[in-house]
């Protein structure tokens, strides 16, 4: 069953970091799966995999308080692998790392490469994160049609090398708002701008499912150590400064 799910963690959680003390291990964590927002299952193609239909948009999660922050508590995701499954109600463990370094081989059609995504498409996520993540926090009907473009922007990154959803190695099949597409094809052209990555945010991770959960990533809303996630990832205080920023661009849905 492949339901991938959330809501935004919003901008006030840049405000409530909590400093943390961690090792040169990888953190690990554990959630379990609440909803998905918005509560949409449209069906995707990907290449040498053939048709599939799973949730378009934000992965709402409850970490358990051992978690470290911001994973002790609600949390939100994008889903960065179509083949491998979590289902509503399941509790899953995951490792924190580098986006650059997922997701994990099983999200890939068999003969079709073993990842990970590598720097330059990690690149273009954080700058689509960067520029645009502002717009996935809005409410009502824009908002659950950027989150749903947000998540199909991500997994076009991901698995294909263009810059639209409707067509080439990964594409909407079906059951997604024409706004929607209009705004991951927009998003997608943006992101692979080199003179755009002025925007790249600095506090997006990947979390790397343990026994075969589906890969996800995550923003960060406050500094880390680099050594936490194996020296993988800048500092994210800039990320408020990236948010405010992104506001000043729009784009058409």
């Amino acid at each position: 069953m492949r339901n991938w799910i959330g809501k935004s963690m919003g901008l006030a959680a840049a405000a409530m970091c909590l400093s943390l003390t961690h090792s040169a291990k990888a953190e690990t964590i554990t959630a379990t799966l609440e909803n998905l927002d918005p509560y949409t299952f449209p069906t995707v193609y990907l290449a040498n995999h053939g048709d599939i239909s799973g949730g378009c948009g934000e992965i709402e999660w409850q970490g358990v308080s051992s978690n470290a922050s911001p994973f002790n508590g609600a949390f939100d995701t994008y889903c960065i692998d179509l083949i491998q499954d979590i289902d509503f109600g399941g509790t899953y463990t995951y490792t924190v790392g580098s986006l650059s370094q997922a997701p994990n081989p099983g999200a890939y059609p068999a003969g079709d490469g073993t990842g990970p995504m590598g720097m330059a498409k990690a690149d273009e996520i954080d700058e689509l994160f960067g520029a645009d993540y502002a717009a996935t926090l809005l409410t009502g009907q824009v908002g659950e049609d950027n989150r749903e473009a947000m998540q199909l922007a991500i997994w076009n990154i991901v698995y294909d090398t263009d810059t639209t959803v409707n067509s080439g190695s990964f594409y909407v099949v079906s059951g997604v708002d024409a706004n929607a597409i209009s705004t991951a094809n927009t998003w997608l052209a943006n992101a692979a701008n080199p003179q755009n990555q002025v925007y790249d945010a600095n506090d997006v991770v990947a979390l790397l499912g343990a026994n075969g959960a589906q890969d996800q990533l995550a923003v960060i809303p406050c500094p880390l150590p680099p050594a936490a996630w194996g020296g993988g990832i800048l500092l994210a205080g800039v990320a408020a400064m990236r948010i405010r920023r992104s506001m000043t661009q729009t784009h058409t849905a």
